[in-house]
């Protein structure tokens, strides 16, 4: 009788183990979802907000519109700080957008965890630079939904890479895992 209540309880222990592994995997699954959704949310009103117009310029009566993407390369013939700022924006973007898919992994090092953090504010600084370029009162433009849309990217990659419960989804150490 005491061996099969024995017998019984390591069943039920082992039941007990195989649903906590089961529940800890789909978890992660579901954990692992979210990152990705929320990442590929920010990267794509990102590159959205890169596409859109930012600014369309009156010349000789013609508009031309100008996105964040080509706006770095046709000012440089009138104001080269103005193309300087609009070219680092888009290296912070590119190495950002590059960065998201890596924190996709969920294994990123506590290194990994810097880098994304110094990007995550670089990129909120890079939207806000372009938001206070574009409400300049004395530039002489149209404002485009560009600034906006790029801003919100921003904001979400910022939720990812920079506050705390963001970087628990992909910094392995965080979760208690050890690296490979």
């Amino acid at each position: 009788m005491a061996a099969n209540l024995a017998a019984v309880d390591k069943t039920a222990e082992e039941d007990l183990r195989r649903e906590a592994l089961q529940m800890r995997q789909r978890i992660s699954r579901l954990e692992t979802t979210l990152l990705h959704l929320v990442s590929l949310t920010a990267a794509g009103l990102i590159i959205t907000g890169l596409l859109l117009p930012y600014a369309a310029f009156e010349e000789k009566e013609k508009l031309y519109d100008e996105s964040l993407l080509t706006i770095g390369f046709t000012a440089g013939k009138a104001d080269g700080f103005f193309a300087v700022v609009f070219l680092g924006l888009l290296v912070v973007t590119g190495a950002t957008l590059i960065f998201l898919c890596v924190a996709g992994e969920r294994s990123a090092s506590r290194a990994a965890e810097r880098i994304g953090l110094v990007l995550g504010w670089l990129l909120l600084l890079s939207a806000a630079g372009a938001w206070l370029l574009a409400s300049l009162p004395a530039v002489e433009w149209n404002k485009g939904p560009g600034a906006v849309v790029y801003a919100v990217g921003a904001a979400l990659a910022f939720v990812v890479l920079v506050t705390q419960k963001g970087r628990d989804f992909w910094v392995a150490e965080r979760r208690g895992e050890i690296r490979p």
